[in-house]
């Protein structure tokens, strides 16, 4: 699966914006890892975005992403360790994080 296709439509960056759309949502099928991204740039292939841990909330933070890393990982059996949710709709940060009951972070 191509976890940044695109067709989603990451800005390189977004800067100016308070509260960016969130376009992209990753997520570890066998664990709690979910990463909720706004900004990619394909040369550098890194992506940012907000970062958490269902098991732990503290955990939870903006920062940047080696999108090879992720696509590198493989779960139980070899499964692959990151997945893009293909029904996500893209929304703004703020309400990304209340999707993903993350109203702490």
């Amino acid at each position: 699966m191509i976890l940044i296709p695109k067709s989603a439509g990451l800005p390189v960056r977004c800067d100016d914006d308070p509260d960016p759309m969130v376009r992209v949502k990753l997520f570890t099928p066998y664990g709690s890892w979910t990463w909720l991204l706004y900004e990619y740039d394909p040369a550098d292939k890194i992506a940012f975005g907000f970062a958490y841990c269902g098991d732990m909330p503290d955990c939870a933070e903006l920062g940047s992403v080696y999108i090879p890393e992720l696509e590198a990982l493989r779960g139980p059996g070899g499964i692959p360790g990151v997945e893009r949710d293909i029904h996500w709709q893209p929304c703004r940060l703020s309400e990304a994080k209340r999707r993903e009951r993350m109203l702490c972070a």
